[in-house]
């Protein structure tokens, strides 16, 4: 695979998008994904190439979100967060959905913060691997500036959850190393007995796989919370 996602990387570098969605590049749920992608590459293959040519990208997507947000906490109407988590009730239409369900999207500005953490970690990872130590201080710093951020703003007065406690926010906190423990055990708290998976295209990943597996989220490109 490493081939065919170094060709992908070629065509569509950090930051760039298909033409319908050029309009949505420069989101971490968007085309940050390809940040992790060329860092994944290496980490599982060695290909020191590919990440050498992709670091300029990768390193300038982070460059431009950080000034985009500033405070480290990405806004609410930019993204699609856990894009398209399932809904139980008449308008879905028996798997097909329905005019009346919604724009999809889900929290957006959580997700979008969380994956501005691992974009930013990543491209330290890269710049260590690729010998520049300052840039590896200094995204090391970014990253635990968003760290920081993210567990003062979406950190709930109870301690142990964040956001509005949805199944997406249970696979954050049990998966992700620097978050806030969580109080409740991780299986009660993101599949309790009797309830409905609202897990969606971030989340589904890391939610079903095995809490021992190496920590990652979301896990479809390999995204890293360590």
């Amino acid at each position: 695979m490493d081939a065919f996602y170094a060709n992908y990387l070629a065509d569509l570098p950090p930051g760039t998008a298909l033409p319908d969605d050029a309009g949505n590049a420069q989101q971490p749920d968007m085309a940050g994904g390809q940040v992790t992608l060329a860092w994944t590459l290496y980490e599982q293959y060695g290909d020191r190439t590919t990440l050498a040519a992709q670091y300029p990208a990768m390193k300038a997507f982070v460059d431009t979100d950080n000034t985009q947000a500033p405070s480290h906490i990405w806004p609410d109407n930019r993204g699609f967060g856990d894009w398209c988590p399932p809904v139980h009730d008449g308008g879905v239409n028996g798997g097909q959905g329905g005019p009346n369900e919604g724009n999809c999207t889900s929290e957006v500005s959580l997700v979008n913060t969380a994956l501005s953490y691992v974009q930013a970690l990543d491209v330290a990872k890269s710049a260590q691997a690729l010998g520049k130590t300052a840039d590896a201080a200094t995204y090391t710093t970014l990253a635990d500036s968003i760290k920081q951020a993210f567990n003062a703003h979406f950190l709930n007065a109870d301690g142990s959850s964040y956001g509005d406690g949805r199944q997406t926010t249970s696979v954050l906190r049990s998966r992700s190393t620097w978050c806030r423990p969580a109080t409740s055990r991780r299986s009660e708290t993101i599949w309790p007995k009797g309830f409905s998976p609202r897990t969606a295209v971030t989340s589904t990943p890391a939610s079903s796989a095995p809490a021992t597996w190496s920590t990652r989220w979301p896990g479809s490109t390999g995204s890293t919370w360590r």
